[in-house]
């Protein structure tokens, strides 16, 4: 069984501000197909991140990334130590450094050690049975159109999961896909900050309910 897992977006949890700075966008015209292409350039990495938001520091926050290959979540210490025992796979992890400069000391004693989850599992959609397709694609710059602009429910490909246990959704790589053996895991060591949908509900995060 699989799950879209995400972080939790209560008021009470702090959340990450991002400076955009790290890359930019270059533009151009395809010359096979007339579109404007737009390719984002990575300037620096990691990010510069702040921490706004809420009193309490979550085990999982969010972010959304234009690489595919640094598409990740970002968890607490504990979050790590938790996947490591467990033998969690589909990730590489880094420590990341997040200000938050608002709180005082008291508050920010209570801050853990977050790391940078690079995701590397991978699983697709199964576009036949969700009657979705791209169209328009241009073999030169890569670029399509899909056939509708709401997707409405989900359905994964499981023929092609590569067996890790967290996973990006290919061609939408900033949603975050899971075994169940994560939501244990979650579950069992307490984490605090996710939030698990059924994977018909990927594009429907209003159904999304906390993990623990």
């Amino acid at each position: 069984m699989f799950y879209c897992l995400s972080s939790h977006p209560s008021n009470r949890y702090k959340y990450v501000l991002m400076d955009y700075s790290f890359f930019r966008i270059n533009t151009c015209q395809c010359k096979t197909c007339g579109r404007e292409v737009k390719q984002c350039q990575l300037e620096y990495w990691p990010p510069k991140m702040i921490l706004e938001g809420g009193k309490r520091y979550p085990d999982c926050l969010s972010v959304s990334i234009p690489f595919d290959d640094k598409c990740g979540l970002i968890v607490s210490e504990k979050v790590l130590e938790a996947f490591k025992t467990e033998n969690i796979s589909g990730y590489i992890a880094e420590p990341i450094e997040i200000n938050d400069d608002k709180v005082n000391d008291e508050v920010a004693a209570e801050k853990p050690q977050y790391y940078y989850l690079y995701v590397n599992g991978i699983i697709s959609l199964d576009y036949g049975a969700m009657h979705y397709k791209k169209k328009n694609y241009c073999s030169d710059c890569g670029s399509y159109n899909w056939s509708r602009q709401k997707i409405g429910e989900s359905v994964l490909d499981h023929s092609s999961w590569n067996q890790c246990d967290i996973c990006k959704l290919i061609d939408y790589p900033n949603r975050f896909i899971c075994t169940q053996k994560v939501i244990d895991v979650i579950k069992k060591h307490n984490l605090k900050g996710f939030v698990k949908g059924k994977e018909s509900d990927v594009f429907l995060p209003l159904k999304a309910e906390k993990v623990c």
